[in-house]
């Protein structure tokens, strides 16, 4: 079984189906100004062999999945570096409510799934209080 690719390798081959979209258009746009010399340098790029759409969706996929896999530790970290729940729901787009929910799973996720070295305590520690609490 081959070795996973790294997030560097997954964001290569996303970024190369873009840049042979933009390539495609240098070359159209050479040809139709008549401009032979850059249009054969974009010719013989496109003629190189190039990762397929679908292998550049399937590298995206990936990418999500291990980025948002991962949030729950960014939160944390941001969290224990003062950053407010406040905060961290306006960087994510959410509420607050949204936010500590989306943490609260993500944590459950890793205590039921991960092994060592995850630090469930650590985890939890910066857990808004429950209201009302003492």
């Amino acid at each position: 079984m081959p070795e996973p690719m790294t997030l560097e390798q997954l964001l290569a081959l996303w970024n190369q189906d873009s840049r042979l979209a933009r390539l495609a258009s240098v070359h159209a746009l050479a040809i139709a100004s008549g401009d032979h010399d850059r249009a054969d340098r974009a010719a013989l790029e496109l003629a190189v062999p190039h990762v397929t759409p679908l292998q550049s969706l399937a590298a995206n996929v990936e990418l999500g999945r291990r980025l948002l896999d991962d949030r729950w530790r960014a939160v944390r970290d941001a969290l224990e570096g003062d950053a407010t729940w406040d905060e961290i729901a306006e960087a994510q787009e959410l509420t607050r409510d949204e936010a500590v929910a989306y943490y609260v799973h993500a944590i459950g996720r890793q205590e039921r799934y991960a092994g060592e070295p995850f630090d469930p305590c650590r985890a939890r520690a910066v857990l808004p209080a429950l209201e009302g609490s003492a």
